[in-house]
C-alpha cells in the first residue's frame, strides 16, 4: 500500500519505515508501529484490512491458476535490481513494485464498465507476469497487448503466454 506521494515519485510503507530489506513479521510490527504513531488507529486497521483481504483472495480465487504458471506470479514484486527499459532515470526512480491483479477485482471492473468487448483493444500497462492479459482472454476484445519494461517480468509474461496458449491449443485438439 502507498501512502504519500513526493517530488521522486510515490512511497511504498517498507521504505517508508526503514523495513525494505526485511522479511518476517517483524517487517510487519513495525510498519504497523509506524503507521499507528503516523496515521492513527483507524488508518492503520483499514491498510490491515486491505492486505488481508489481498492475501484471502489469492487464496482463494487465484493460487491455484497462478501455480499452475510456469512462471510463478511472487505476490509483490520490488523493481530494484530488474533491467529496465527506459527512457530517463525519472521514470527508474518512480519504479517502486508490482503485483497481480486480483482476479474478481479485473472481472467486477471490466462487466461494471458495460461495453461492447468485441470494439476495443485491451492494453496492459505494466504487464509484469502477463496475468491480466491472461484473464482478459475471457473477454473477446479485438487485440490484446502486453506492455512491460522490465526485461524479467517480460521473459517471464512470456512463457506464461506461451503455456497458456499450447493449454488452449491442447484443449482444442485433443480427441477423447
Amino acid at each position: 500500500m502507498v501512502i504519500e506521494n513526493t517530488a521522486r515519485g510515490r512511497i511504498p510503507n517498507a521504505a517508508r519505515y526503514g523495513v525494505e530489506h526485511r522479511s518476517g513479521s517483524g517487517r510487519y510490527l513495525r510498519i504497523a508501529a509506524g503507521m499507528l504513531r503516523d496515521q492513527g488507529v483507524r488508518a492503520t486497521f483499514a491498510h490491515v484490512r486491505a492486505i488481508a483481504m489481498i492475501r484471502l483472495h489469492r487464496f482463494l480465487f487465484d493460487a491455484n491458476i497462478q501455480a499452475r504458471l510456469p512462471k510463478a506470479i511472487a505476490g509483490r514484486t520490488e523493481l530494484k535490481g530488474l533491467t529496465l527499459r527506459v527512457t530517463t532515470g525519472k521514470e527508474k526512480r518512480a519504479a517502486i513494485h508490482c503485483s497481480a491483479v486480483p482476479s474478481k477485482t479485473f472481472h467486477w471492473a471490466l462487466r461494471g464498465i458495460a461495453i461492447d468487448h468485441k470494439k476495443y483493444h485491451f492494453v496492459d500497462i505494466g504487464s509484469s507476469w502477463g496475468y491480466a492479459l491472461l484473464l482478459s482472454a475471457r473477454y473477446p476484445f479485438r487485440r490484446v497487448t502486453g506492455v512491460e519494461f522490465a526485461r524479467e517480468l517480460y521473459q517471464n509474461a512470456c512463457a506464461n503466454i506461451d503455456w497458456a496458449d499450447a493449454a488452449l491449443w491442447r484443449k482444442r485438439h485433443s480427441s477423447v
